[in-house]
């Protein structure tokens, strides 16, 4: 079983991801509407992928990527 962490704060594009994901009986998907909320989630499952928005609240995705970055 693989996990994605989906990083998104527009509710059509969440739902589209669910509606794709859910055809995939080996993928598990975790969701965040923030950036802050997707840098906790991802700290505690340690997802296989992360699909992120960069346009999000508080702190961008492309800032949320550096702070992934740098905690090993």
């Amino acid at each position: 079983m693989r996990t994605l962490l989906y990083v998104e704060d527009n509710p059509s594009n969440l739902k589209l991801v669910e509606q794709l994901i859910a055809r995939r009986p080996d993928m598990h998907l975790l969701s965040a509407v923030n950036g802050t909320v997707g840098i906790e989630l991802a700290h505690e499952t340690q997802p296989d992928v992360i699909l992120m928005d960069i346009n999000l609240p508080g702190i961008s995705g492309i800032e949320a990527l550096k702070i992934l970055h740098e905690d090993p």
